[in-house]
């Protein structure tokens, strides 16, 4: 009785550490299993801090969020290598063994131990037990591969802690550092007001159709050029064209570049100074008073029986460009920021007309291309 009693301690020990173990390597598998779950944190963070990792930036000062982009960027590295618990066939068939051995042999006792037996009933008992488990208890020791499993699951979960209180503390620094939401540009309605006194005067600048009236007075508007899609082949300008009309190719180069610059698409960033030389260029093209005679030195030259006007070829390409301009990025522009920040207004606003030029009617096949790409395509020399 005192040999089988003796080992009750260690059977239980045995149960509880082959279960221990078990158990530890599941929580391990577990947390392997999810290592890719941050990945769509990591994302988030850096999308907010400017979509660039190696150069993270936040959109509020004094905001600390370098550990918890270091710690999210390794996770699934961290997790891969720090919750692995390998168990060889040999190990999982000793633990397995010893377990079994511990179970059976504290079942044993208790079962002779009973106090509905009488003392001869439980010496009895005892005489009748086999030594198979107690010898298997007595040989066996897993109490090494416990506190290696006992250790990889404190690695493992430290880790992974680590990876999730970095991602709940991206909540607040997205939140702090995130690109401040724009509507047409604008964050604000103090921002969105400033911009209006900026896009407005562009605005009327555009509407000015002094020019394209002189273009279709001179019965120049229509042809190569007037669908915003220059010709394949390189065109040069022509001997003799005279200054003037050089002039204007020069001034709608200018509106171009100062256009794109001032104004780049939709939702980019507004730049006052460049908006203002574009609306310059622009009254300069549009309040010309010699602008009839300025077009009319624009020289014709004919070749194989075509007439090729080259300077008219570009002003009308880019005429068609400023039309472009104005109705799919100026006047869009100005219809979200004022139904945006002030909707009492866009209520009682007429919508911007689309199509008043015929120009324009075009505009949705060509559009396809690159706006910029055309206007800077060195088909011209510019």
């Amino acid at each position: 009785m005192k040999e089988f009693a003796s080992r009750i301690k260690k059977a239980g020990n045995l149960e509880r550490q082959a279960k221990r173990i078990t158990d530890f390597k599941k929580i391990n598998d577990n947390k392997k299993g999810k290592k890719g779950n941050f990945n769509k944190t990591l994302e988030t963070l850096i999308t907010a801090l400017g979509s660039d990792k190696s150069n993270p930036s936040c959109r509020q000062e004094g905001v600390n969020f370098t550990e918890q982009l270091a710690t999210l960027d390794k996770c699934m590295e961290d997790i891969e290598s720090g919750c692995t618990l390998e168990m060889s066939d040999n190990d999982t068939a000793e633990i397995d063994n010893c377990k079994k051995a511990g179970k059976d042999l504290f079942a044993e006792v208790d079962e002779c131990l009973k106090p509905s037996k009488t003392l001869d009933q439980s010496c009895e008992c005892f005489g009748t037990l086999t030594k198979d488990n107690l010898d298997t208890v007595k040989g066996c020791n897993i109490s090494g591969k416990n506190n290696m499993a006992k250790e990889a699951k404190k690695n493992c979960t430290s880790g992974f802690s680590k990876c999730k209180k970095a991602e709940d503390a991206v909540v607040d620094i997205v939140d702090q550092c995130k690109p401040e939401r724009k509507c047409g540009g604008a964050g604000t309605k103090a921002e969105a007001e400033k911009q209006l006194r900026v896009l407005k005067p562009l605005s009327d600048a555009l509407n000015n159709q002094g020019f394209e009236n002189a273009l279709k007075k001179a019965g120049l508007d229509t042809g190569t050029g007037s669908d915003g899609v220059l010709p394949t082949r390189r065109l040069r300008q022509a001997d003799g064209e005279g200054k003037a009309c050089q002039a204007i190719v020069s001034d709608w180069k200018s509106f171009n570049s100062s256009a794109d610059r001032g104004v780049p698409g939709v939702g980019g960033e507004l730049n006052e100074k460049e908006t203002n030389n574009t609306i310059g260029t622009l009254n300069k093209l549009n309040n010309n008073e010699n602008l009839d005679s300025d077009l009319a030195s624009c020289k014709n030259e004919t070749r194989q029986g075509v007439t090729v006007t080259f300077a008219i070829v570009e002003i009308r390409f880019y005429v068609f460009w400023c039309g472009w301009f104005r109705v799919f990025v100026v006047e869009i522009r100005i219809t979200i920021i004022t139904a945006t920040f002030f909707p009492e207004v866009a209520a009682t606003t007429a919508a911007p007309q689309v199509t008043t030029e015929a120009t324009l009617t075009t505009a949705a096949p060509v559009g396809k291309r690159n706006r910029q790409s055309f206007l800077r395509r060195a088909i011209f020399n510019q």
